[in-house]
């Protein structure tokens, strides 16, 4: 009896011995052939990767030359500038005869053009347009009767009063008297002393050169002002416009190409962070490369 026991139990271990290396043989196939699909996979998706990547680069490059092309044809850069300018220049506590706009631009040599005109002068480089305001600061110094509300425009409010000291010397050295005094009333209503009549010629002189070099600093200051706000100004709108330009072409040709809608929307945004970048690179490139061959 013991040695059919015996005899019983060792079957029905050899049975679950048989079923457990069955077990593990199916596991293993399975990892084999899940290895398999994945490895007979990659391929398929490096090529998906990789047209991606194709794609952002693609958007990148045409939303460059969209923005180069813009700029070429439009003058959009002169718009911009020129509103930053206006918004920039200072207003005086007394009132001007025209706007401050009109006051820089007539210096500026502006005054018979058409708005048209206008904007394609302001449409330069900002740098070239900051040497353009420079110059006309230069020549308002050297006539600062005439051109005095020029300086206090370009100049803000730090220059407001050292503008009416210079014209008031320069207009008393000069014998203008109307001059003299309409600066001098001026002062006045801002609640300046006159303080000039008991000094000397030679006195007179030297703090009119003083001033009209701190009035000239102040101005050199407001200017690199204008041009770091104007430049971050025009920066900003041009990569929000690459970043848009992009992320739009993504996502024409992702639809086109019959992607499923959450893949259009991945690939639109991928459009918009990824390309954007990738445009504002290839047009410092181009800009580099420009400045080489010039």
């Amino acid at each position: 009896m013991a040695t059919g026991a015996n005899g019983k139990g060792h079957r029905v271990g050899l049975y679950e011995s048989a079923l457990v290396t069955a077990a593990s043989g199916l596991g293993v196939t399975g990892v084999a052939l899940s290895v398999d699909s994945g490895l007979a996979r990659l391929p398929k998706a490096i090529g998906a990767f990789s047209e991606l990547v194709l794609l952002v680069l693609l958007t990148g490059a045409v939303a460059a030359a969209v923005i180069e092309t813009g700029k070429a044809l439009t003058t959009i850069r002169g718009v911009i500038q020129r509103d930053s300018l206006s918004s920039f220049l200072h207003t005086p506590d007394f009132p001007l005869p025209t706007d401050t706009v009109t006051v820089v631009e007539d210096l500026l040599g502006l005054d018979a053009l058409t708005p048209e005109q206008k904007l394609r002068y302001y449409n330069v480089q900002l740098e070239q347009l900051g040497a353009q305001l420079a110059e006309a600061t230069e020549r308002a110094l050297s006539a600062p009767i005439r051109n005095r509300d020029f300086l206090i425009a370009i100049g803000g409010p730090k220059a407001e009063i050292d503008a009416l000291l210079v014209a008031r010397d320069f207009a008393w050295l000069s014998g203008d008297t109307k001059a003299e005094k309409a600066n001098a009333s001026l002062l006045q209503t801002l609640q300046i002393a006159p303080g000039r009549r008991q000094r000397s010629v030679r006195q007179t002189e030297q703090m009119l050169a003083d001033r009209s070099a701190d009035l000239r600093a102040t101005i050199e200051a407001r200017l690199d002002l204008y041009q770091l706000v104007a430049g971050t100004r025009w920066q900003r709108g041009v990569r929000m416009t690459a970043s848009a330009v992009s992320a739009t072409f993504a996502g024409v040709v992702a639809g086109l190409a019959g992607t499923a809608t959450a893949l259009v929307a991945g690939t639109i945004a991928l459009g918009f962070v990824v390309g954007g970048p990738v445009s504002w690179l290839a047009r410092d490139v181009v800009r580099m490369v420009q400045r080489r061959l010039t």
